[in-house]
C-alpha cells in the first residue's frame, strides 16, 4: 500500500462515517449526554472530566446551530481521520518506511475501538489526536536518524536532531500537545511516562535538555487553568479518576486481569494484538531493533500497567487506547518483516467491522435472534424521557427528580427548551455525579411540588405520595427493570 492510497481510504472511510452519521437513530449515551451539557456552560473544567470535549461540541453545535445529535457526535469521525494521518507521520519519523507508514494509516482509521467511537462521542477520540501529535513532535525532536529528512534540509542536523529554530517551534509544540492532551483527559500522563522510559533505554529517542524543558514549560502553562479550577473545586475531577482507580480491596482480580487483556483483541483487532504481542516477544529476547524497542516502550508499559489495575480493581477496555498510537506501529512493522499476508487479513476484518458499525446505529434494532438489539444500552432513552414529562405534565408539575444518571442525563437532554426543570434526587453525601454537583433539588429554591423517578417505593411522613403508572421497557437500556413515578411534596426528598 502507498502512502496515498492510504490517505485516500481515510479520507473515504471518514467521509463514509460522517454519511452515516446523519442516519444514526440510537440515543445519547449517557456520557454524550452530560458532554453536551457542559459545553452549554463553557469552563476549565467539569466533575469527571477535563474541559476539552465540552469545548469541542460548543463548537461543532455552534457551527451546525443545532444541538442535534449529528452535531455533538460529527467531531468524532473528523478528528479520527486525522489522527490516522499523524499516525502515518509518526510512523514515517520512526521507521522511515513509506509502506509501514501507510498500512500503518489504514490500519489505525480501521481499528474496531477507532470505529466504535467514531460513531459516538468521547474524550478518547480527542485525547489520542493530541496523543498521536505529540509523539510526532517527539519524533522529530529525536536523535532518532529516521526522523531526520532522507536528504537533510537546512534546518535539520542528521546528528543532533534539528536545527535550534525549529526545534524551539517543535518543543513549544510538543508541550501545546501535551497540555491539550491534559485537557481532554489525564491519560495523557501516559504520555510523559513512557517517553521518560525510552529515553532512557533507548539512546536515539532522547531529545536535548533545552528541548524538553520548553516541552514542560509549555504544557505546564497550557493545563494551568484547569488545575486552578480544580482547586477552585475541590479537585473535583481528581477525586473521580482517583475513584475510579478504585484501590480499596481485595486486591486481586485475575478474572479481570484476563478478561481486560483478551479484550484488546477486540480493541484493536485480533491480528494487530496478535502482532503487538509477538513483537514484544521479539524485544524481551534482544532480538528487535532501535525502532521496535522504542514503539514497544511507548505502548506495552501502558498496557502491563492497565493489566495491574484490572488485577487490584478494575480496567475498562478502552483505558489502554493511547498504548495503539505507537503499538499500531509496532504491530505493523512486524507484519511487514514477518508475514505480509497477515496486514491485508488485518485490514480486510478490521474494515469489515469499520464498515458495520455506521449500519449498525442505522439500524440499531438489529438483533441475533433470542437476543436484545446489539446497541441496546443506546436505545429507549429519549422515550423514556419523553413518557416521564408526558406524566408530569398530565399532573400539572413542572420538576423531575430523579437519582439514576442515565436517566438525569438524558433527561437534561431530551426536555432542552422545554418548561420542564430537571433536578438530582439529594442524598446527604458527596455528589457523584456532575448533575449532583450542580442541579441537586431544593425545596427553597425549586416547586414544591415534583414528579419523582424512583426504582423502589416511596414513602413519606410529610405528604401521601400519589403513585402514577409505572414505566416499563420491553428494550433499551432500562430494559426489564420498572420505574416508579410518584407525585410527591418536595420535602419527602430531603434526606
Amino acid at each position: 500500500m502507498t502512502q496515498n492510497r492510504a490517505i485516500l481510504l481515510i479520507v473515504a472511510l471518514t467521509a463514509y462515517r460522517v454519511l452515516l452519521l446523519a442516519f444514526d437513530r440510537t440515543d445519547l449515551f449517557v456520557d454524550e449526554a452530560q458532554y453536551w451539557m457542559w459545553s452549554r456552560d463553557l469552563a476549565f473544567g467539569y466533575f469527571s472530566k477535563p474541559p476539552m470535549i465540552a469545548w469541542v461540541i460548543h463548537l461543532t453545535t455552534a457551527l451546525g446551530g443545532s444541538d442535534g445529535r449529528f452535531w455533538i457526535r460529527l467531531s468524532s469521525p473528523l478528528v479520527h481521520g486525522a489522527t490516522a494521518a499523524i499516525v502515518m507521520a509518526f510512523a514515517r519519523a520512526v521507521t522511515g518506511s513509506p509502506r509501514i507508514a501507510a498500512w500503518s494509516g489504514a490500519s489505525f482509521v480501521t481499528l474496531p475501538g477507532v470505529a466504535l467511537s467514531s460513531v459516538f462521542v468521547s474524550t478518547d477520540t480527542i485525547l489520542l489526536f493530541f496523543y498521536a501529535l505529540a509523539t510526532l513532535a517527539a519524533a522529530r525532536l529525536s536523535l532518532h536518524p529516521a526522523a531526520r529528512r532522507p536528504t537533510p534540509a537546512a534546518s535539520d542536523d542528521p546528528v543532533n536532531g534539528p536545527r535550534p529554530a525549529v526545534g524551539i517551534a517543535l518543543a513549544i509544540g510538543l508541550g501545546l500537545a501535551i497540555g491539550l492532551g491534559l485537557l481532554s483527559k489525564y491519560a495523557m500522563l501516559y504520555f510523559a511516562a513512557t517517553a521518560a522510559l525510552a529515553a532512557v533505554v533507548v539512546p536515539h529517542a532522547r531529545m536535548r535538555r533545552q528541548h524538553a524543558a520548553i516541552t514542560g514549560l509549555v504544557a505546564c502553562l497550557t493545563v494551568l487553568p484547569n488545575l486552578l479550577w480544580n482547586a477552585r473545586h475541590g479537585g473535583a475531577t481528581f477525586r473521580h479518576t482517583s475513584d475510579n482507580i478504585g484501590w480499596t480491596g481485595p486486591y486481586f482480580h485475575a478474572d479481570r486481569a484476563v478478561e481486560f487483556f483478551a479484550a484488546q483483541f477486540g480493541v484493536v483487532g485480533p491480528v494487530v494484538f496478535a502482532a503487538m504481542i509477538a513483537a514484544v516477544s521479539f524485544v524481551l529476547r534482544g532480538r528487535a531493533g532501535p525502532s521496535d524497542r522504542h514503539l514497544a516502550l511507548l505502548s506495552w508499559p501502558i498496557v502491563g500497567l492497565l493489566v495491574v489495575q484490572a488485577l487490584m480493581s478494575r480496567a475498562y477496555a478502552n483505558w489502554a487506547a493511547t498504548a495503539y498510537v505507537a503499538g499500531v506501529v509496532l504491530a505493523i512493522a512486524y507484519l511487514d518483516a514477518n508475514w505480509k499476508k497477515g496486514l491485508r487479513i488485518s485490514l480486510a476484518v478490521n474494515g469489515s467491522v469499520a464498515l458495520a458499525l455506521p449500519l449498525l446505529c442505522a439500524f440499531p434494532q438489529t438483533h441475533l435472534p433470542g437476543q436484545p438489539p446489539i446497541l441496546n444500552r443506546y436505545l429507549g432513552r429519549s422515550a423514556l424521557s419523553l413518557s416521564l414529562a408526558a406524566q408530569a405534565r398530565a399532573e400539572g408539575l413542572t420538576t423531575i427528580v430523579a437519582d439514576n444518571r442515565d436517566i438525569l442525563a438524558d433527561l437534561v437532554y431530551t426536555l432542552r427548551g422545554s418548561e420542564i426543570a430537571v433536578r438530582a434526587r439529594p442524598t446527604g453525601t458527596a455528589p457523584r455525579n456532575s448533575h449532583e454537583q450542580d442541579m441537586t433539588y431544593d425545596p427553597s429554591r425549586d416547586a414544591a411540588r415534583v414528579l419523582l423517578v424512583a426504582e423502589v417505593p416511596l414513602a413519606c411522613p410529610f405528604d401521601t405520595p400519589v403513585a402514577l403508572p409505572p414505566i416499563r421497557q420491553e428494550n433499551g437500556f432500562m430494559a426489564n427493570r420498572a420505574l416508579l413515578p410518584y407525585a410527591v411534596d418536595g420535602r419527602c426528598l430531603t434526606p
